[in-house]
């Protein structure tokens, strides 16, 4: 998987792939998906562009002061744009869209 692509899950299911490439980002319905991301993304075989990040993976960013101190705390290991947000965040997000990979929850 290239650096800047994220795996989207949907209910714990990979269902496509989200990229950032030639300064827009880029999702990608898996050829098999059977769950769509969002009711204005409906499943197709065509890329869904964006200038800027799609407003259902936007949705759960942090902002304000909580992702400042994300982004001065991270910054030195890497370069704290949406993409590399979500993949730190992006397994502990609450819902049903997931990023990169599921971290097994512990059971009580």
């Amino acid at each position: 998987m290239n650096e800047n692509n994220l795996n989207v899950y949907v209910n714990k299911t990979i269902n496509g792939s989200l990229a950032f490439e030639d300064e827009q980002y880029v999702f990608n319905y898996k050829y098999d998906a059977n769950s769509i991301v969002s009711l204005t993304m409906p499943i197709r075989k065509s890329s869904w562009n964006s200038k800027k990040l799609h407003p259902i993976f936007e949705m759960n960013m942090p902002e304000g002061s909580l992702r400042e101190v994300i982004k001065n705390h991270f910054a030195k290991i890497q370069n704290m744009d949406d993409i590399n947000f979500l993949k730190l965040i992006g397994p502990y997000m609450l819902g049903r869209i997931k990023f990169n990979r599921i971290v097994a929850e512990k059971k009580s």
